[in-house]
């Protein structure tokens, strides 16, 4: 009789810790999925954020823009003396840089200069494709002789001659302040343009900078053709969203968010499969280890 009972407490208890692993496994599952999750939508996150700080600051420069056009309205396009005063008071420090372009004499005046300068061909060119208002692509600056990048309006001097104000900041204090970096300095964001382009990359050593058209690296590093659709259609529509790739040296979270008030300009980050996949790991443990527990002190119970 006693041995009879021992045989079906082995039983018992191999069919509880049967049950027991078996649930655990589903659990487990379920909780490495929806922390993989909740990782991607972190970095969405971040991202998304990384996004609005550089919205504010193009819509506060486009406010001190729009409000340079409005003042310089009032002038002649001949008074000098007016358009170099109100450029000086608009200055706040070394770091303004702005540019008042007459668009009929094809000349332009800056708030370093006190006398007007003839545009060159590169510079002629460059305002050809300037709509009523907006950002540029990063252009060469002669006066710098580094990369600006610069927010526009048109309007008309007193007289009537068409003119452009153009604001413009450095790309590399651009990379320096707006771009991220997260996961132990693994994962870094860039800014698109509508094409895929990089107008903007982190400044991080160890970003890679080795690359200047996302969606060209996408179709490069070994993704299905069905992958690199998805993200150029993305783009294409403006619509956020994350995604598994190959990017050059590895597994990737891709994550991208529109940028409000400009032509089609995207955050990006790029985050290492691998360590999203060690974030959850770590997790996944402290699970195991809370399951191994409550299996323990219920086979004790038994």
């Amino acid at each position: 009789m006693k041995q009879k009972r021992t045989i079906i407490t082995i039983l018992i208890t191999l069919l509880f810790l049967g049950v027991l692993a078996a649930g655990s496994a589903i659990y487990i599952s379920d909780v490495q999925d929806s922390l993989w999750e909740d990782m991607v939508a972190q970095v969405l996150e971040m991202t998304a954020q990384g996004g609005k700080t550089l919205e504010a600051k193009f819509r506060n420069e486009s406010e001190t823009v729009a409000g340079l056009a409005a003042a310089l309205s009032r002038c002649d396009s001949s008074d000098m003396d007016d358009i170099n005063s109100i450029l000086n008071n608009f200055s706040f420090d070394d770091a303004d840089d702005y540019m008042v372009i007459n668009v009929q004499d094809n000349v332009f005046l800056t708030n370093y200069d006190e006398e007007a300068i003839a545009l060159s061909d590169a510079q002629l060119e460059n305002i050809s494709t300037y709509g009523d208002s907006g950002i540029t692509e990063p252009f060469f600056s002669a006066r710098t002789g580094i990369n600006d990048i610069g927010l526009y309006e048109r309007f008309q001097f007193a007289d009537g001659v068409p003119a452009i104000v153009r604001k413009s900041d450095h790309v590399s204090d651009l990379e320096e302040k707006y771009t991220l970096a997260f996961y132990n300095e693994s994962g870094f964001s860039y800014v698109i343009n509508s094409e895929g382009d990089i107008v903007i990359r982190s400044s991080h050593k160890n970003s890679n900078r080795t690359f200047n058209n996302f969606i060209d690296v996408i179709r490069l590093s070994d993704n299905s053709e069905e992958a690199v659709n998805m993200f150029a259609d993305a783009i294409a529509s403006g619509t956020k969203g994350a995604m598994k790739l190959n990017l050059n040296d590895g597994k990737y979270v891709l994550a991208f968010v529109p940028i409000e008030g400009t032509d089609g300009w995207f955050i990006i980050s790029t985050a290492p499969e691998e360590q999203v996949s060690a974030h959850v790991a770590d997790i996944v443990k402290s699970s195991q280890f809370f399951v191994s527990i409550i299996a323990i002190a219920l086979l004790g119970a038994v």
